[in-house]
């Protein structure tokens, strides 16, 4: 994804005490909701663009790119918990990351541009693998592994393979769009030795046919050997099982979506930065996703009421949804939300979902949880 296309993602979307609220759904799933403020100096961000989460001891982790540095957070007792500084030179260099994660107590890995790294709690480097231009491989000619935004870095049952989002070298968007989606390999799976496997996995058939500007994110989650994802300007689900190498595709309800539409431009179009805002803006976007055992949790953000098309009226009317279905693509409720997102910070722990909101001011750091309880 272009730098622009981030930025403007983000820029859509940025601007808009622990209290407990019940609230009912359906009659099948109840939840609570909670918001977590966590105080921070002048040394921490109020909101993080890059972020992970352990589920092991519920921390969330940003990182920093004023001070080069990930910031770990408790969000069990709502502090800050201290920060892993990186080296800018020297043998332990670490370029910024476009994603991490925390493996265990002292093991970290990221993914930049050039290389995945493992690191340990104090910076230090312990072991790199090198990709895209700064490998020889073939396979770089044609692919980039370049995951964006907490999406599209993942860890495959153990510490030592990964499963990565591709930019799709042999095309460009700008160039010719329409060659860019057919041509298009979503994932790579990625080793500790450098090992790759494309796991040929194309753009929806929708992308070859019609162009849909910025609406052509694709969001992932991995759970029990199967890669969950799904486009922004898709209702649809689909899973690849990474052992029957078998792509499917799930329909799912739209019936109780408010304002779902979705709009499409000319190919010739894509230079037209205006065009593709302004697509983005008007269609319904879906994802993220999450899974946990008992179910998949989608976002749906609605298509802008007519007349409400700039960025700051789209932002603040758009509907918001976390829509729930069971393991069999049921839709079990849907539950609305009144904040605004990016895509940085969204993630679950099994039925816990929470979110990064917007800053209300320099001095806390913002959740929102919602606790789902299965009947």
């Amino acid at each position: 994804m272009s730098n622009l296309k981030i930025f403007i993602i983000f820029l859509i979307f940025y601007i808009t005490g622990c209290n407990e609220s019940p609230d009912n759904s359906s009659q099948k799933v109840l939840f609570t909701t909670q918001e977590i403020k966590i105080p921070i100096t002048e040394n921490q961000l109020s909101y993080y663009s890059i972020t992970s989460y352990n589920k092991e001891n519920n921390n969330f982790l940003g990182y920093n790119e004023f001070t080069h540095a990930i910031d770990i957070f408790s969000l069990d007792s709502s502090k800050f918990l201290g920060s892993i500084k990186l080296q800018l030179e020297g043998p332990d260099f670490l370029q910024n990351p476009n994603a991490f994660h925390q493996l265990n107590d002292d093991e970290f890995v990221s993914i930049d541009y050039y290389q995945i790294s493992y690191f340990d709690k104090k910076g230090n480097v312990k072991q790199r693998v090198d990709i895209n231009s700064k490998s020889s491989h073939s396979f770089f000619y044609e692919n980039f592994l370049y995951p964006n935004q907490d999406n599209g870095f993942m860890v495959q049952g153990n510490k030592n393979r990964f499963i990565v989002f591709n930019a799709n070298m042999k095309e460009s968007t700008s160039v010719n769009p329409q060659a860019y989606y057919q041509n298009y390999s979503l994932f790579t799976k990625i080793d500790v030795e450098g090992n790759l496997i494309d796991l040929n996995i194309p753009f929806a058939k929708e992308y070859h046919q019609k162009f849909y500007g910025f609406n052509d994110l694709v969001f992932s989650s991995f759970f029990n050997e199967t890669l969950y994802y799904n486009f922004s300007a898709l209702p649809d689900i689909f899973s690849f099982n990474l052992k029957s190498k078998i792509v499917k595709r799930h329909q799912v309800s739209t019936n109780t979506l408010p304002l779902l539409k979705t709009e499409n431009i000319p190919f010739d179009q894509s230079t037209n930065t205006g065009a593709l805002i302004d697509v983005y803006l008007k269609s319904s976007n879906f994802g993220p996703i999450l899974l946990s055992n008992d179910y998949i949790f989608r976002i749906y953000q609605s298509g802008a009421p007519e007349g409400q098309r700039n960025l700051t009226e789209s932002r603040d009317y758009k509907e918001k949804i976390i829509q729930v279905f069971d393991k069999d693509y049921n839709l079990v409720t849907d539950i609305p939300f009144d904040f605004n997102i990016t895509y940085s910070g969204i993630f679950n722990n099994e039925n816990i979902l929470y979110f990064q909101t917007p800053p209300n001011d320099d001095n806390h750091l913002n959740f929102k949880r919602y606790i789902l309880i299965k009947p």
